[in-house]
C-alpha cells in the first residue's frame, strides 16, 4: 500500500467518524441554538408538561425564579432546567 493509499485510507475513516459524531450530535445543536431563552406558562408547559396551576405552586412557595411585568410571567430556560435538574432522581437499578 503506498504512502498515498494509506492517507487517503485515514481521511476516509476520519470524515466517516466526523459523519457519524454530526449525525448525534447536530439536532441538539440545532435545537439549542433556536429555541427560546425565555418561556411564558404556556411554553412551560408545552416543553415540560408543568401545568399552570403547578407553576403558580412553585411561583407562590419560591421554588422558581420569574418575571412577571404585569400579567406577563415568564421564566428562563435555563434556570427552569437548572430547577428540574436539581431535583432529578436517577433510578436505582437492581
Amino acid at each position: 500500500m503506498s504512502i498515498e493509499e494509506t492517507i487517503q485510507d485515514i481521511v476516509r475513516r476520519e470524515v466517516a467518524t466526523i459523519k457519524d459524531e454530526l449525525k448525534t450530535e447536530l439536532p441538539e445543536i440545532v435545537r439549542k441554538a433556536t429555541r427560546k431563552s425565555w418561556l411564558d406558562t404556556n411554553d412551560f408547559e408545552e416543553e415540560f408538561g408543568i401545568s399552570k396551576r403547578r407553576q403558580q405552586y412553585l411561583r407562590d412557595s419560591g421554588q422558581i425564579p420569574y418575571v412577571k411585568d404585569g400579567r406577563l410571567i415568564r421564566y428562563k430556560r435555563a434556570e427552569v432546567e437548572k430547577f428540574l435538574k436539581d431535583r432529578h432522581i436517577a433510578a436505582e437499578i437492581q
